[in-house]
């Protein structure tokens, strides 16, 4: 368990969980019911912990030309690097127990690889897996091509087993 609060519970799964499960919460306060679910094996998600300046909430994509998030006035461009810190990619290889930090020598790979595109246009993902250093981030690095579609609404979408996300970045020339 990373964090708890009265109306949110943040922990890490091991990476072995995958299928049915059964989740049971003990506290001092006594004992919850049984919470029945259904954990895939991939389920991607964009961390939204970014800040600049007085906005907070930002996906959690850097432009690896500044090392800074994208922003409405920091737009991604064709021929940009993306370093995208996200969770749900799964198990690794090397695998990882939970709780431990990623490696750096050899990197933990996802298993199942994410497909990334940006307005549709497929992007070639350098690597996908675990952020060195950090606990349960994982991290997809891409090469954004010479021609992706321009726009203040552009979709960025990353996909894995089945599952996928996606959200609007700026891509400008």
């Amino acid at each position: 368990m990373l964090f708890a609060s009265s109306s949110q519970i943040n922990a890490q799964l091991p990476f072995s969980v995958d299928g049915n499960a059964t989740m049971i919460l003990r506290t001092p306060g006594g004992v919850s019911d049984n919470y029945n679910l259904l954990i895939s094996p991939s389920a991607p998600s964009v961390f939204r912990s970014g800040s600049a300046g007085p906005d907070t909430g930002i996906a959690t994509v850097i432009r690896e030309k500044n090392n800074e998030l994208v922003t409405l006035s920091n737009p991604i461009h064709p021929d940009d690097t993306l370093v995208i810190f996200a969770t749900g990619l799964g198990r690794t290889s090397p695998t990882v127990d939970a709780g431990r930090p990623g490696p750096s020598d050899p990197l933990a790979s996802a298993l199942i690889s994410p497909a990334v595109t940006l307005g549709g246009a497929g992007l070639q993902v350098n690597y996908a897996g675990l952020a060195p250093g950090e606990v349960g981030v994982n991290q997809i690095n891409v090469a954004v091509p010479g021609r992706v579609p321009l726009g203040i609404d552009v979709p960025l979408t990353i996909s894995a087993g089945g599952n996928s996300t996606t959200l609007s970045v700026r891509v400008v020339k």
